[in-house]
């Protein structure tokens, strides 16, 4: 007769797939900042070096109570201010899940429908990429300085 192993078994984490768990660090993210997290969040690449994240439900009952009294501008200026407070924040969790910098981050609101999005430009996954940007972008400068003669 055999004997049963008796080895224990190893189960491997589940990987998480990257945009599952940029979307998991931003509502964690908004939960700790800013009391309250969404209750649905979205990740998206629209093109290879852009990043989009529409995050919903996101306010608090602060924030939806002034929109009733008709303070949206109000609550809007208070919730730019609370998410642009959170960009190094978002840049980090964006940078360490994808493992690519981000060049530039926007972040916008809808108060009526009670929405916020960031976006974020990310820097080119190959460094034969890499030459490009900064081509154009020399290119765009040169155009500037004669357009200012």
């Amino acid at each position: 007769m055999q004997s049963a192993s008796t080895s224990p078994t190893v189960v491997a984490a589940p990987v998480r797939q990257p945009l599952t768990e940029v979307r998991n660090r931003m509502v964690r993210l908004h939960k700790e900042a800013l009391g309250r997290g969404p209750t649905r969040c979205r990740a998206l690449f629209p093109d290879p070096r852009s990043l989009v994240i529409l995050l919903e439900d996101t306010f608090t009952v602060t924030e939806r109570n002034l929109v009733v009294m008709g303070e949206v501008v109000r609550m809007r200026e208070a919730r730019m201010f609370a998410q642009w407070a959170l960009e190094h924040e978002a840049r980090a969790i964006v940078e360490d899940v994808l493992q690519r910098r981000t060049l530039a981050f926007v972040t916008a609101l809808d108060p009526l429908r009670d929405m916020a999005l960031h976006f974020f430009t990310l820097a080119p996954a190959d460094a034969a990429d890499a030459e490009a940007p900064s081509a154009a972008a020399s290119a765009l400068e040169r155009s500037h300085q004669s357009a200012r003669v």
